[in-house]
């Protein structure tokens, strides 16, 4: 191999290393400003608040801590007035059906000051076109009819 040969393969690696370099900072750099922007934080939704329309009243999701159990949901439930509807299979995700006269909120709340409950959230109505009927998100597990909004 001769001297030329030899110094363009090395500056050609040292272009590609300092190129590497480059794009490595800039992806650290983008990474460092969303993890600083408090308005990009694990606890805040990716989708616009929704009115009372767009949940299932009457209906929360609680998902379970791992080391809790169905006993513990059923306690919080006797608590509550509440009955568990569904335990989604292979999950801690338990579709919670509400006694009249306690709010989604207010349940919320109840669920989630337990020590057993990772997480309780609304029921959210879902629609996957303009014109389309809107069904819960628990409809997913095939337990849920679609109702015929002809």
């Amino acid at each position: 191999m001769s001297i030329t040969q030899r110094f363009t393969l090395i500056i050609g690696a040292l272009v590609a290393t300092l190129i590497t370099f480059i794009v490595f900072q800039g992806a650290t750099q983008e990474g460092e400003i969303q993890a600083e922007d408090p308005s990009t934080t694990a606890e805040q939704p990716s989708f616009p608040a929704p009115s009372d329309r767009e949940f299932v009243s009457g209906e929360v999701i609680v998902g379970l801590e791992e080391s809790a159990t169905q006993a513990d949901l059923a306690a919080l439930n006797r608590r509550t007035g509440a009955e568990t509807e569904e335990d989604l299979p292979h999950s801690d995700v338990n579709l919670v059906d509400l006694p009249q006269g306690v709010s989604v909120g207010e349940a919320v709340q109840r669920y989630e000051a337990s020590q057993d409950v990772e997480y309780a959230e609304l029921n959210f109505l879902i629609s996957s076109l303009p014109g389309r009927p809107t069904i819960p998100t628990s409809a997913s597990c095939g337990a849920c009819t679609i109702p015929d909004r002809r």
